[in-house]
């Protein structure tokens, strides 16, 4: 990195991190999907490729994945995570996000957000995860009061900073809407994408 963080000296983007991956592994690495599942059965899949399994690069690979899983699913949210590709990786985010696990406050998180069990899926290419999602109107037709809370995840070396968006609609339903990290959105005419230091209320026109 030519110009290093004078906070962090060890801070590595990830958007590098996955450039080097991708060029390490481009003739002799293997494939891995990552799918994150969510309400209604829609899904977010992301492919890409890591050493093979058992060449002595299996810590390497897990690190880079478990960071990729984690900035998918707190970007797009959701209760399953499906590893297609390698069982090794597979059992080890499984293993991690296990009750007690390194990411047991994820799976706790989410459980609570989707009102399910969380749960890991291994299994083979062959079966990989398709993205399915579908695009849904926010805004014009709620009435009330919401809130948005910022949740900022601050990376260190080979993570990225993650800021997820969560709005909490109030009226005869209550609703609450995950909204993606970095996304301009806006409920009601009003825009989310300025910074929001905890709690703030709007109401809405």
């Amino acid at each position: 990195m030519k110009v290093k963080a004078i906070l962090d000296p060890q801070f590595i983007p990830m958007a590098l991190l996955c450039r080097e991956m991708r060029e390490a592994t481009e003739k002799d690495g293997q494939d891995i999907v990552i799918g994150i599942e969510r309400n209604k059965g829609y899904i977010s899949a992301y492919r890409t490729r890591v050493y093979p399994d058992g060449v002595g690069k299996d810590e390497l690979n897990f690190e880079f994945i478990e960071r990729m899983v984690k900035a998918l699913l707190w970007v797009r949210g959701g209760y399953k995570i499906i590893i297609a590709g390698s069982e090794l990786i597979g059992n080890k985010i499984k293993d991690a996000y296990a009750k007690g696990g390194l990411r047991d406050f994820d799976n706790g998180f989410m459980s609570r957000v989707y009102e399910r069990p969380f749960e890991v899926v291994v299994t083979t290419l062959d079966k990989a995860p398709v993205t399915s999602e579908s695009a849904s109107p926010v805004g014009r037709h709620l009435d009330g009061v919401f809130f948005v809370q910022r949740v900022h995840i601050a990376g260190g070396r080979a993570a990225a900073d993650l800021t997820v968006d969560t709005a909490y609609i109030g009226g005869e339903d209550h609703r609450r809407v995950v909204l993606r990290s970095g996304l301009a959105a806006a409920v009601g005419g009003v825009q989310l994408h300025e910074e929001v230091d905890a709690l703030q209320h709007v109401v809405l026109p």
